[in-house]
């Protein structure tokens, strides 16, 4: 009998999977996806994150190494400042 190959659960990347909004994500999607979660700093990876990637997203060269691979990327991040702009980056 045939067996079936297996399916690989799609990669998806949060930015922003450190507050609260991405952490809630993270958890709702944990089950059937392998969770990526961006962060400035390393970080070890917990139940609903299977791996961290440091990154600045500030610097294109920085974003593009840290998504690669993704199926799906979701950027949740804020500035938390109203007036904030993000005009800082290369």
């Amino acid at each position: 009998m045939p067996t079936e190959p297996a399916v690989s659960r799609p990669t998806v990347v949060i930015a922003g999977a450190t507050g609260f909004v991405g952490r809630a994500l993270a958890y709702a999607l944990a089950p059937d996806h392998h969770v990526e979660g961006l962060s400035r700093g390393a970080r070890a990876p917990d139940a609903d994150v299977a791996e961290w990637r440091a990154c600045d997203l500030f610097s294109l060269l920085d974003a593009e190494r840290a998504l690669a691979g993704a199926d799906l990327v979701v950027n949740l991040v804020h500035s938390m400042m109203p007036c904030a702009w993000l005009t800082r980056g290369e």
